[in-house]
């Protein structure tokens, strides 16, 4: 029959459960480790042992119950689970040559630092430099903290912080200049009350009454997501790449909102914007302008936003220039579309007018239903000419060959 003394660590000893009213040491995990090892032995009545990993979730729980209830961030729960398995093995590589080098003073000297510092040294996800004893019991009962984070909670949208690197350095900042000490723990600032203030800043700035849309602007990526994906009873961490599309109002510059689309097609972004903008109430009867990165995009939108953004394109067409079409075309990644290019560069050659005189730099018509940047304009209504950039190369080049 198992019992607990059997399961006696020779360097720590007897298994323990964790404290519910002191923040845990290294050493208490451990030995809570070790207890719930020899209670899983003692229910399934096996001798098989349960697996590690399944001890170090069910510590991790604990764990994150009695930094919730002393009102402390942690780290993810997937992360104290890393943070078990990484100091239990390296327990492991001194147990394992414990008999035969015990006596050793080398030996002895890091069994030493070793079980001094388990038993020091907090597990904890932020350093705020608390005691190692630390009697929850006597922390006051607050329901809410009720500080305003709203720069905070700014701040740390504009350089992108995660919500709990946020809380963890603001509790940092609080902590040093002395809100926050062993006797008054109620302002430590939890990631849950970041995330909320971030959402109540957002809802405000959507519902803003005053602030006219005149122009709307959106631009996206593709980003890695994590996610999780739940397989059986257990949920796994995977990541996958997403569309994240951001909408911008002009003026100001102000942030609107973003969207996931299912797909990178024009016809689902502006489905998913539209849908996001009706839903959130947003008034766009003023708006006047619609900026994006590519006109196929905008062919899905509302025929009222088309007659707007249209003619804005159309004006600012510089970049449908036959010669800014033909630089793009002779570098582009598909081999026919680099052949069609040099066959018309070559074309343009042939068309160059006698005598000196100064080239109109016209925008051309745009093709707005075009399926590829090639056919936005038509090419037998351009007079075509051949970028200066590609004089000299082609002249050394003819040189060359006529050389042959």
């Amino acid at each position: 029959m198992l019992t607990q003394q059997k399961v006696t660590t020779p360097i720590f000893g007897l298994p323990k459960k964790l404290s519910g009213t002191n923040l845990p040491t290294y050493k208490d995990v451990l030995l809570s480790c070790f207890e719930e090892s020899y209670k899983n032995s003692i229910l399934s009545g096996s001798k098989k042992k349960v697996a590690f990993s399944t001890i170090a979730d069910n510590v991790a729980t604990q764990i994150e119950i009695i930094y919730r209830k002393a009102s402390i961030p942690v780290v993810t729960h997937t992360r104290a689970v890393q943070m078990i398995n990484a100091y239990h093995n390296a327990y492991n590589n001194l147990r394992k040559s414990y008999k035969r080098d015990q006596k050793k003073e080398g030996f002895k000297d890091k069994i030493e630092r070793f079980v001094a510092e388990a038993k020091s040294k907090l597990f904890e996800s932020v350093q705020l430099g608390l005691p190692t004893v630390f009697d929850l019991s006597s922390v006051p009962y607050t329901s809410q903290i009720r500080l305003n984070l709203t720069s905070t909670a700014l701040v740390s949208d504009r350089f992108g912080i995660s919500d709990r690197a946020t809380a963890a350095i603001a509790s940092s900042v609080l902590h040093d200049v002395g809100i926050i000490s062993e006797e008054d723990t109620s302002q430590i600032i939890d990631k849950s009350k970041i995330r909320r203030q971030k959402q109540k800043i957002r809802q405000a700035i959507r519902q803003d009454a005053s602030i006219v849309t005149k122009g709307l602007y959106f631009d996206g990526r593709k980003d890695n997501t994590i996610y999780q994906q739940k397989i059986g009873a257990k949920l796994y961490r995977r990541v996958k790449k997403e569309e994240h599309i951001s909408l911008i109002r002009e003026p100001g510059g102000q942030y609107v909102g973003h969207v996931t689309p299912s797909s990178a097609t024009g016809s689902e972004l502006s489905k998913y914007i539209v849908k996001y903008l009706h839903d959130n109430d947003i008034d766009i009867n003023e708006l006047e302008a619609i900026g994006c990165d590519v006109v196929q995009t905008t062919r899905y939108l509302p025929d009222g936003i088309k007659k707007i953004i249209d003619p804005v394109i159309q004006r600012n067409a510089f970049f449908c220039h036959p010669e800014n079409m033909l630089l793009a075309m002779i570098v582009d990644e598909r081999e026919h579309i680099r052949e069609l290019g040099y066959s018309r560069v070559l074309r343009a050659k042939t068309e160059i007018p006698k005598g000196k005189s100064v080239r109109n730099f016209v925008t051309p018509l745009i093709h707005f239903d075009a399926t590829d940047y090639t056919e936005l304009i038509d090419w037998t209504k351009c007079k075509l000419s051949s970028p200066p950039i590609l004089e000299r190369p082609f002249a050394v080049s003819q040189r060359v060959a006529q050389s042959f």
